[in-house]
């Protein structure tokens, strides 16, 4: 998806969407969703030394939380940054390529960042989301509930770097992500833009079959 918008002057934002949230995971995968994401800001194939896509991305003029950031919902997960300048919008498709394909989430990157999620698990216990839990089991379905993106703990506890891998090289598939670019494109034709999407995206493949995409729940009316 490519909008042409020229105002702010030479800035563009891109977005990786991936259509897999929690909504898609089994039992024992619950949060793994969630984990994928927090793994791309670890070590890629390119960028192996923990934390270096965030500095490059830094270097190039985004902020780290405020136009640079990921979420996980029911039914996707997107990452999306801002970046000045011509030249930001190869470097940023470089790095959704390496978020949708190079991911390695090594035994170092779980670890170090499992303290992050189940800090963030702990912070959505109170009763605000107790609240919202009940409420989606009863006006939708009680597997929302159960399935909000956070995840289960013990999952989040005991994942291994297998799980989280078996889970990313299942999910993050050409056929199920979108890459968004839009911004100042006017030094860049149309074509120009699709070709720098299509040499990064254009020839890569899933691993395995497809999963099966469960249907959406559709909620009940007259709550």
């Amino acid at each position: 998806y490519i909008w042409n918008h020229p105002e702010p002057r030479s800035h563009c934002e891109l977005r990786l969407c991936v259509a897999v949230g929690s909504w898609f995971e089994d039992d024992n995968e619950s949060g793994l969703a969630h984990f994928v994401e927090h793994m791309a800001f670890k070590t890629t194939t390119r960028f192996t030394e923990m934390g270096s896509v965030i500095r490059f991305l830094e270097a190039q003029g985004a902020q780290y939380g405020h136009d640079l950031n990921a979420s996980t919902s029911l039914f996707d997960t997107t990452y999306c940054f801002q970046l000045p300048g011509e030249s930001g919008l190869d470097h940023g498709l470089d790095v959704l390529a390496e978020w949708a394909f190079g991911i390695r989430a090594t035994e170092e990157d779980v670890d170090n960042e499992r303290p992050v999620i189940l800090e963030e698990w702990r912070m959505k216990r109170g009763p605000k989301e107790r609240l919202k839990s009940d409420y989606w089991a009863r006006a939708v379905t009680p597997r929302v509930a159960a399935r909000f993106p956070i995840g289960d703990l013990d999952v989040i506890k005991n994942a291994k770097p297998t799980d989280v891998r078996n889970f990313y090289k299942r999910w993050y598939r050409p056929e199920l992500m979108a890459v968004v670019v839009t911004g100042d494109l006017q030094e860049r034709s149309l074509e120009e833009v699709t070709a720098a999407i299509t040499q990064r995206f254009g020839s890569a493949a899933g691993t395995g079959p497809k999963p099966s995409l469960l249907a959406p729940p559709v909620p009940e009316t007259g709550l």
